[in-house]
Formats: C-alpha cells, sequence, structure tokens
C-alpha cells in the first residue's frame, strides 16, 4: 500500500463533509511528509555518529 490517497471524489457523489475529511487527511499527510523530510538529514547524521561509535567499541572489546 503506498502513502498516498486516491483522487476525491467530486463533491455531488460523497458530500461536503467527506470531501472536508479528505482535505483533512491530506494536509495531515503533507505535514508528516514535510517533517519527515525536515529531519532525515538529521537523524542521518546522528546516526552516522552511533554505527561510528559503536564499531569503535566493537574494535576495543577485540582487542581484549
Amino acid at each position: 500500500m503506498g502513502d498516498y490517497l486516491p483522487p476525491p471524489q467530486p463533491p455531488g457523489n460523497s458530500g461536503p463533509a467527506a470531501a472536508a475529511e479528505y482535505d483533512r487527511l491530506r494536509r495531515r499527510f503533507e505535514r508528516y511528509r514535510q517533517l519527515h523530510a525536515s529531519r532525515q538529514q538529521q537523524y542521518d547524521s546522528f546516526a552516522s555518529g552511533v554505527y561510528n561509535q559503536q564499531a569503535h567499541e566493537t574494535q576495543l572489546l577485540h582487542r581484549r
């Protein structure tokens, strides 16, 4: 399943309440995408630092 919603149905078929709900969900998913995109670089740099630290600690344990 993808992370997208199907195109909205014409208002005559689904009613204004359903169209409003669809718009609310679309905005919510867009905020999640923006947050994910803004935090991705921060996560990558943090994870890289953790992986490097763990590799260094592993090397020290192998030397013992």
